[in-house]
């Protein structure tokens, strides 16, 4: 009799046994790849030739007023364009290089600017395009170093 009641209850239990694992296995598989985009993410091509915005400061005052360009705020200026994104071997955002100064890329060099100097919107004007913005000024990003490419010996 206990052979027949083990092998009953083990009819019932192995499909839901199976059952469970099939939807751990699903839940793992949800975890371990991305299907779309949430509202707080985007694509980094997506960044790539998003105009930066920077704040119109000291010598720059003068322009300040009514801006000419879509998705601009007033008391900005709009100093480059996000050329890459520098990323650590973490998958962590550490930064954008930024190419600035120059005359239709004649003479432009890059600058990296820091993930946390900087405010990433959607542009208003432009589905599925973005705008960058910071606090620091042209002036400042024209003076800043340039940024090198090469990995120092990472690789």
């Amino acid at each position: 009799m206990q052979y027949w009641k083990a092998l009953v209850l083990s009819a019932f239990l192995f499909p839901a046994m199976a059952v469970a694992q099939q939807a751990e296995e699903e839940g793992a598989e949800q975890e371990m790849f991305l299907t779309s985009l949430d509202d707080e993410q985007m694509l980094a091509n997506n960044l790539l030739g998003s105009p930066v915005h920077a704040q119109i400061t000291g010598v720059h005052e003068e322009e300040m007023g009514a801006p000419d360009q879509p998705g601009m705020a007033a008391g900005e200026d709009t100093v480059g364009t996000v050329d890459d994104v520098v990323l650590g071997l973490d998958g962590e955002v550490i930064g954008i290089v930024v190419g600035v100064g120059g005359f239709l890329g004649i003479g432009e060099r890059d600058v990296a600017i820091a993930w946390e100097e900087i405010d990433v919107q959607a542009d208003p004007e432009r589905p599925g395009a973005y705008v960058v913005r910071t606090d620091l000024d042209r002036q400042t990003l024209e003076d800043a170093p340039e940024f090198h490419h090469e990995r120092n010996g990472i690789f």
